[in-house]
């Protein structure tokens, strides 16, 4: 079975032998009709014209099949995606199979050595299937039909779909899937895209009612856990429980989220279905092509199933924001953390679905791409290789234009560069060998696979987050926008990430993690899970959590100490979304030490011009940033939006402790906690909210000890000492550019896990130097890769030095990684699209300067 390693580093794309014939009839326009003159061919003057289209030998299909398999091997292309919308191709009338263009296309492929995934077409039901099972199409939240003239129209509790399903699957699977050019199978297309995850059909019905029987048992028991009183929604049996549909105030909360659990996993029994026809019939590895920014089906349980993580990469945005993609990358990278994943349709830059479909720089395809790689795609495969001249997306661009193959565009030039940059990343990249021109490794031509080992997790759980949506009190509230900002902390940190459903379910691959996250919208830790953060903590990890963190239960009920994860005695007062006008101002103290409120902080203005200040909410000016030796003398002001928390801390409960600096360290692995984490077991406050409405309630806070129930604060038997557990209670404003890097380091010194280099260097990332990030750090192997997007903006101090094109802290921090013995490699796009490829002795790395188009990989020692 033709697999994909974590070396391999394919390009591909998406190809449509069923739709050649309609390409070439295209090739011949049709001009708008006139009617005849009465009497002419027979027809009167009330007769519209007739078209035809031009006559298509199948022999002149098969030429243009050949020709292009041809162009896409000269351009560099490996990896083929043929057949997810070829249902009534293959079949277009009930039992009535045509496979052989696909057929001759695969042995064409065979013969020029390209791999080809095959996909199952369940995703477009042919025509004469939902005429003759009109059941089959989907009933929308209203209740009116969804039509049959586009895709993923199609009734998943429907058993003629499910029945008819299986026979497609089956005959693709033998007749496809034995072909030696097939190396796997993508089943289906798409999950869930399209708001297709929520169905309401009767069958739906009647398959939710049994699933809840299933699930609990007593009916008693369900409107118990519902809160069934409210709104008078108690249920006599199982079968009265409506479907969440059209209601004109908001459905039971609770309903709402047990119907996402059952739609995803109605939409999981289909995937596995496919999935254990394809291993039967054929023995071919399975994959599918997830949306990693549509959240309605639980990527975590569907991945279970399959060989492969795939997705497809498209940018939601009006502005392309790499951010978005780097937690994209490294959340399909999680999925499946001991084999890459397949980047199955990658966005050829324009689209034709957004609101405004914009150009953009040419060189945002080559970023997209190495982005990709140096986060552990095995291939990417660009959607799609010719721009359709007709159907519903004619205006989204591919790698051959409207044009054909006889025209030269930027995208054919581009590939070439693409293909120079692989070859010479593959040769020199590989483990053990040394980037110089021309030398190989002593050993080997042999590859190792190597696993991610990120620095951080953090925990996306989908029922919680769905748990949350439902009542999300704010619509900038959502988990996307969090993670982006999680994520650029983390790249400011110059640290890695992966993603996990659960602290009880972290993969081998992932524990040696120094730090966990919860990014909010979590539910309330189980006793495992809690156990989990507790061994952790005690092995030298620690644990930051935001707003949200554990305030319900896995129904979506609130619970009554939503703090218990930080200290028993924790009382959560009150909380709630921030207006998009609002931004809390938070005073910490000496960044990352206890709590010590400057004189008068709160109302000093700077006035130096280099100086950053911000007013709050309530129109008073912070205290300035400034320092001072390596600490924050007068305090740090931060900003915070989207949402806050309003906590109270018995008197009891608070440190009493002075200032101290041991918290700054370094952690590394085998590391004793340090002494000075525990000795007190109380909880520190970092930071205050200043001004607003929870002003001098706590902002940050830091507890060191380890409480296993609400007892042990009162026994002799007392916590556990352990790592910090830091809980922040707002979301830090990381779309205010200069506030990166102050969250950033503020957050990793209350962590116990950065030390204060770069203040004491003075080159305070997003106070003094860079005000707008254009770089992007990546990771993978032993190998880091500086991704430049943008031109660099800098704001200095008077007299101090420019930048050199990319932020000092990453760089300073990913400098004691560096390794001295290799040099490094500088790709750049030049305006012709051609590459230029530059080596860089370890001397001259950390003072290279890049920009817009340009990587730069530099060679990370190898892990003891």
């Amino acid at each position: 079975m033709s697999t994909f390693r974590s070396s391999d580093f394919s390009l591909g794309v998406s190809y449509y032998p069923d739709y050649v014939e309609d390409f070439l009839c295209a090739e011949i326009p049709v001009y708008s009709p006139s009617h005849s003159a009465p009497g002419e061919r027979g027809q009167d003057s009330h007769s519209p014209p007739s078209l035809l289209a031009p006559s298509i030998s199948e022999k002149e299909v098969r030429h243009r099949i050949v020709q292009d398999l041809d162009a896409m091997c000269e351009t560099g292309l490996s990896v083929l995606r043929m057949g997810e919308f070829s249902w009534a191709h293959v079949e277009p009338r009930e039992g009535q199979f045509f496979p052989d263009r696909f057929l001759f296309a695969l042995e064409e492929a065979k013969s020029r050595d390209l791999k080809i995934i095959f996909c199952t077409p369940t995703a477009t039901p042919p025509p004469w299937l939902t005429r003759k099972h009109p059941e089959i199409l989907p009933l929308d939240r209203q209740r009116r039909t969804i039509g049959a003239g586009s895709r993923r129209h199609c009734n998943l509790a429907s058993q003629a779909y499910l029945d008819h399903s299986r026979r497609i699957t089956e005959y693709y699977a033998s007749i496809f899937g034995n072909h030696e050019a097939v190396c796997g199978f993508q089943v289906d297309n798409e999950f869930g895209c399209h708001g297709s995850a929520f169905q309401f059909n009767p069958e739906i019905s009647t398959e939710f009612s049994g699933w809840l029987a299933r699930r609990y048992g007593s009916i008693n028991d369900l409107n118990r856990l519902w809160f069934g009183a409210f709104w008078s929604r108690v249920y006599s049996n199982f079968y009265e429980i409506p479907l969440p549909d059209h209601t004109y105030a908001d459905n039971n909360p609770h309903l709402e989220l047990e119907f996402r659990r059952f739609s995803s996993w109605l939409i999981e029994r289909f995937q596995k279905m496919q999935a254990d026809i394809v291993r039967a019939q054929c023995g071919k590895w399975n994959t599918h092509n997830f949306m990693s920014l549509f959240s309605d089906i639980d990527h975590w349980s569907l991945v279970r199933d399959l060989d492969y993580a795939g997705f497809d990469h498209y940018q939601m945005k009006e502005f392309p924001d790499f951010r978005d993609s780097l937690f994209q990358f490294y959340l399909m990278r999680s999925l499946k953390p001991h084999r890459p994943y397949l980047l199955l349709e990658q966005q050829p830059l324009q689209v034709n679905w957004q609101t405004l479909n914009r150009r953009l720089p040419y060189h945002y395809l080559f970023l997209w791409t190495f982005q990709a790689f140096f986060q552990g795609a095995g291939a990417v495969l660009y959607f799609s290789w010719q721009r359709f001249r007709g159907g519903a997306e004619r205006m989204h661009d591919g790698l051959i234009s409207h044009g054909g193959l006889n025209h030269e565009n930027w995208q054919r030039k581009l590939l070439r560069s693409m293909n120079q940059c692989i070859e010479d990343m593959q040769h020199r990249l590989q483990p053990g060998s040394s980037l110089e021109d021309g030398e190989k490794s002593d050993k080997q031509n042999v590859t190792k696979e190597r696993l991610f080992r990120p620095d951080a997790i953090v925990f996306l759980d989908y029922a919680a987050f769905w748990a949350h949506d439902i009542c999300s009190q704010s619509e900038a509230f959502q988990i996307f926008e969090i993670l982006n900002r999680i994520t650029a902390l983390l790249q400011s940190l110059g640290w890695s990430m992966a993603f996990c459903r659960s602290p009880d379910d972290i993969p081998e691959e992932h524990r040696k993690a120094r730090c966990w996250i919860f990014p909010g919208m979590q539910f309330a830790l189980s006793p495992t899970q809690r156990q989990a953060c507790d061994e952790f903590r005690k092995a030298g990890g620690s644990v930051l959590s935001f707003p949200t963190t554990g305030q319900m239960d896995s129904l979506g009920r609130m619970i009554p100490s939503g703090l218990t994860f930080l200290h028993p005695d924790a009382i959560l007062d009150d909380f709630g979304a921030l207006g998009p006008e609002e931004k809390e101002s938070i005073l910490a103290a000496n960044a990352g030490f206890p709590e010590t409120d400057p004189p008068n902080a709160a109302n000093q203005r700077s006035s130096d011009p280099g100086q950053i200040t911000e007013s709050d909410a309530t129109g008073e000016s912070p205290a300035r940033i400034s320092k001072d030796g390596g600490s924050m003398q007068e305090g740090l002001t931060l900003s915070a939006s989207l949402w806050a928390e309003k906590i109270h801390l018995p008197e009891e409960t608070l440190s009493t402790k002075g200032p101290r600096g041991a918290n700054s360290q370094r952690w590394s692995e085998g590391d004793e906690p340090a002494a000075d984490f525990l000795e007190d077991p109380a909880i520190e406050v970092l930071a205050r909210f200043q001004g607003g409405l929870y002003s001098g309630a706590p902002a940050i806070l830091r507890s060191n000890a380890i409480f296993h129930d609400k007892s042990e604060a009162t026994t002799g038997a007392g916590p556990k000492p352990g790592h910090p557990w830091v809980h922040v209670a707002a979301f830090p404003a990381t779309d205010q550019p200069e506030q990166i890097g102050p969250w950033a380091n503020c957050l990793a010194e209350a962590l116990g896990l950065v030390g204060s280099k770069t203040s004491e260097s003075g080159a305070g990332y997003g106070t003094d130097d860079c005000i707008y990030i254009p770089e992007l750090l990546c990771f993978q192997g032993n190998f880091a890769a500086y991704i430049m997007h943008g031109e660099s903006r800098t704001r200095r101090r008077p007299g101090q030095a420019s930048t050199d094109g990319w932020s000092r802290q990453s760089r300073e921090i990913l400098e004691e990684g560096l390794d001295p013995h290799r040099p490094a490699l500088k790709y750049c796009l030049n305006k012709d699209l051609s590459l230029h490829i530059e080596t860089l002795q370890h001397t001259g790395t950390l003072k290279c300067s890049l920009e817009a188009g340009q990587i730069l990989i530099l060679p990370r020692k190898e892990s003891p």
